[in-house]
């Protein structure tokens, strides 16, 4: 077929350039090639002890099981399933457990602004503004920065409430198609150091890559 004439696909632009911004998994999984290219080294070995980056690593022990419209997530061994983890990659791939992602986003968090992660754009979608890495919303009537993502099975959250200074993670096993995320056997912890409710985190091994 002439060059010419190949289907494209062009998607609609979200705005003129510089007006606003639209979230991409793309732009995560080119962030993580840069990062490689960047420090010559794999990004697993450089995230704290308490993730798992998938397929680099793979979760040992216990994991939860992610429910996606009823079916239940394979965990073979990758979470939630091999070519799922793959896929993501960099863009949603990590594992851990709901204190230790509260203690890890709370201090990330907590130094976003002198790190000019909280200059703020207008997006589009899940989120009002975007930062450099963080969105920008309202939490119960409060200003509030982090993060949420989906992958089949599972639901995450993680926000910094700053007028009340805590760091809040929920995370999710169950997800329907079109509706918002359903409580299952989830886990809560708020890193004011109050509360913290959690699973043993995942052990991590190492692992070649996965095709």
């Amino acid at each position: 077929m002439d060059a010419a004439r190949a289907p494209a696909f062009r998607p609609v632009a979200v705005g003129a350039p510089g007006e606003r911004w639209n979230y991409s998994n793309a732009n995560y999984l080119l962030l993580g090639l840069v990062v490689e290219r960047a420090t010559h080294r794999r990004i697993g070995p450089q995230l704290p002890d308490a993730f798992v980056f998938q397929p680099q690593e793979r979760p040992a022990g216990e994991v939860a099981v992610g429910y996606f419209d009823g079916r239940p997530s394979r965990n073979n061994p990758f979470v939630p399933t091999r070519e799922i983890a793959s896929s993501a990659w960099s863009s949603g791939n990590l594992l851990a457990s709901a204190g230790d992602l509260a203690r890890v986003g709370d201090a990330l968090l907590r130094a976003a602004p002198r790190r000019g992660m909280t200059r703020w754009v207008k997006s589009f979608g899940d989120a009002p503004e975007y930062g450099f890495g963080l969105m920008h919303i309202g939490l119960a009537g409060q200003d509030a920065w982090g993060h949420s993502g989906d992958i089949y099975g599972f639901h995450d959250d993680l926000w910094y409430l700053p007028s009340a200074d805590v760091t809040i993670v929920a995370l999710v096993n169950r997800k329907t198609p079109g509706r918002p995320a359903a409580p299952g056997r989830g886990a809560l912890a708020c890193d004011g150091r109050r509360l913290t409710r959690r699973h043993a985190a995942p052990k991590r091994t190492r692992s070649g890559p996965v095709v």
